[in-house]
């Protein structure tokens, strides 16, 4: 039987996207170490609270963990409210190293703290300050390159592509592509594709990972019903694009991307250079001086 290419998830949520995600860290990352996954991604919605246990999750199985988050950027600032003229898009952030992962958990504190508008939000400035040893990926369909794209605007998804590979570097920014069975990621997908090659960015295989298997999907489904105060059976409630956003395995990745290895050579690559280490036994306590 033909052993299926490496690969490697960087862009997984866990129970800690509250009421986005049914799967917990544990299961994610066993099944991830079952299909022979070297590395996972565990970036969550908005936040690093299953950083510490997708860490130790990981040595445990023997593979690398990779932190991460999925990360809210407002399209002006993060210091006004979310509104149409100061939208929100997402943005995949990996740390790369300890600084990255320092920098990430600055960004995430201060997406609660300073910038919380319906989500925790960041903007361009706060991204730019905290940017060193930060590896980004442009985001789902729900990305600010990925609505441009949708939307026709090949010039907004140019100057977009350009202003985030200058923010994070050359070697730091990815056009994040998927296969999920849904016409909207195809034209995303497609639009990406063709945009990496006129600019030379390279592309990167991810699945927006929610859940563990296909059929978890009914799952999730009823947990954003949860989220939004909606039946089930309204049909004019939010819904997932795709039933497909599940841990796919090597071999399910392979296929659907059989004409574009190279974009899931580039997940390995990527994991390879993300190297965080978590001391664990040693108090970290802010020194406070107190009054005579």
């Amino acid at each position: 039987m033909h052993e299926p290419p490496p690969f490697v998830h960087l862009h997984a949520r866990s129970h800690f996207s509250l009421l986005s995600a049914p799967v917990e860290v544990e299961t994610l990352v066993a099944a991830a170490a079952a299909d022979g996954q070297t590395a996972l991604a565990l970036t969550d919605n908005g936040n690093l609270f299953g950083a510490v246990e997708h860490f130790r999750a990981c040595k445990k199985h023997g593979i690398k963990p990779i932190l991460g988050q999925s990360t809210y950027v407002a399209s002006r600032t993060a210091k006004e409210p979310a509104g149409p003229d100061n939208q929100t898009a997402d943005l995949t952030l990996l740390a790369a190293n300890d600084r990255g992962f320092d920098n990430l958990k600055k960004l995430s504190g201060r997406s609660w703290l300073e910038g919380f508008s319906y989500r925790p939000r960041v903007d361009l400035d706060m991204l730019h300050e905290h940017r060193e040893g930060l590896i980004a990926l442009s985001g789902t369909t729900q990305s600010q390159l990925a609505l441009a794209v949708q939307q026709g605007d090949l010039a907004a998804a140019h100057k977009t592509a350009l202003r985030l590979r200058e923010l994070f570097g050359p070697d730091n920014f990815f056009l994040e592509v998927a296969e999920t069975n849904s016409e909207v990621q195809r034209k995303v997908t497609r639009g990406l594709r063709q945009l990496g090659a006129e600019l030379g960015i390279p592309c990167v295989a991810t699945n927006d990972v929610h859940y563990l298997k296909q059929e978890d999907w009914l799952a999730q489904d009823i947990m954003l019903c949860i989220r939004s105060g909606k039946s089930v059976a309204d049909q004019a409630r939010f819904r997932m694009g795709s039933h497909e956003l599940h841990l796919k395995t090597r071999a399910e990745m392979a296929a659907a991307f059989a004409d574009w290895p190279e974009a899931l050579a580039n997940t390995l690559a990527i994991a390879e250079r993300c190297a965080v280490g978590i001391e664990f036994g040693i108090y970290h306590v802010p020194v406070f001086a107190t009054p005579d």
